[in-house]
């Protein structure tokens, strides 16, 4: 995802037509989804201000009214229904804390992962087993 953010960051712009992908897998794909658009206004939003930084933990709802309709025409969201999440919860985390907070929270996951794969290493089998039936 970071990935996606840069490349797009550095390219010309938010652009949802794919290029060599056809004109009606690019209009059905853009009709029957009702979540793309927003999930494009919101890296538009990330693109403008919040790439390092983040817009503050929860803050995403109160935010993104001003980018609604930025980048394309969000088919959910409007003067009567408001959102409260993005409903990608990836993107809404990086939207809230940013690069640095984004690249903290996967420092901690491969932190546990990492104590966790040495932890049952050490351990039996059966305690393997078990761990994996908790899961």
């Amino acid at each position: 995802m970071i990935g996606l953010v840069l490349i797009n960051y550095i390219n010309q712009g938010w652009q949802w037509h794919v290029a060599g992908m056809p004109e009606y897998l690019n209009n059905a794909l853009s009709c029957s989804n009702t979540r793309i658009p927003t999930w494009l206004n919101t890296l538009g939003m990330i693109k403008d201000h919040f790439l390092i930084w983040g817009a503050g933990v929860g803050n995403w709802e109160q935010v993104y009214p001003l980018y609604y309709d930025e980048v394309a025409k969000a088919l959910i969201f409007n003067g009567k229904t408001r959102l409260q999440r993005l409903h990608n919860s990836y993107l809404e985390m990086f939207t809230n804390v940013g690069l640095i907070g984004y690249g903290f929270l996967l420092w901690l996951v491969a932190l546990t992962v990492k104590s966790a794969y040495s932890l049952l290493n050490k351990a039996g089998l059966l305690t393997c087993y078990l761990c994996l039936a908790l899961c």
